[in-house]
């Protein structure tokens, strides 16, 4: 008698079943690897506006790349010559200036993982990277430098740009919960005025604020 090879509807039914099980077994870690792999691209794009932020400071007399906001009260004194922080930048990551405060492309000023993630607050989180608003307090009382390199108390420690918030041209700690985006492994990623990039736990970041904000507390 001759044996039939071929598959009964049965047996491909169980075999499907199989796929999609293992299918949803393998999801979630591809999900956590590619989080992972933005994570690690998001530290490398703050990585390099560190070192473009310590050449800043060593062709400006010390003096960190901070700006006025465009926008808000500042913004009659927010010009050329008192640019935004990422037209400061720009020349130091080859990166072109469309005028005082927008460059053409701003993708690595970005986090790359864009998913609908939210604030603490719950409110939607942008991908922007933001710049720390004490050096544009600074600003306000002192012209278009601001303040030296040498007067940031634990400049390894204190923030200068962070992942998260809403608002590319400056981020308050102040602000509570609408400062801290919950992006990465529930934290978000930022480069210090010393150009070490770390990662912080987005609640725990809100309690301890003022210690990672302030330019002169230890």
């Amino acid at each position: 008698m001759k044996k039939c090879s071929d598959f009964t509807l049965i047996e491909l039914l169980v075999v499907i079943a199989i796929i999609a099980i293992l299918a949803a077994m393998l999801l979630p870690a591809l999900q956590q690897a590619r989080s992972r792999g933005m994570s690690a691209e998001c530290s490398n794009r703050l990585k390099q506006i560190g070192t473009a932020h310590a050449m800043y400071i060593n062709d400006n007399n010390d003096y960190l790349a901070c700006g006025y906001d465009p926008n808000g009260a500042y913004q009659d004194t927010c010009s050329k010559a008192h640019p935004a922080w990422v037209v400061r930048l720009a020349p130091y990551l080859n990166l072109r200036v469309q005028d005082w405060y927008r460059l053409y492309d701003f993708t690595r000023m970005n986090c790359p993982q864009k998913e609908d993630y939210r604030l603490l607050s719950g409110e939607r989180a942008s991908n922007v990277y933001t710049l720390n608003y004490a050096t544009r307090v600074y600003m306000s009382d002192r012209g278009r430098y601001g303040v030296k390199i040498n007067e940031v108390v634990l400049p390894a420690k204190k923030i200068y740009v962070l992942d998260g918030a809403y608002y590319r041209y400056y981020f308050n700690y102040a602000n509570s919960l609408n400062t801290y985006a919950v992006r990465h492994r529930g934290g978000l990623n930022y480069v210090t005025f010393a150009g070490n990039v770390n990662w912080h736990k987005s609640a725990a970041l809100k309690d301890q604020g003022y210690s990672y904000f302030a330019l002169n507390s230890k």
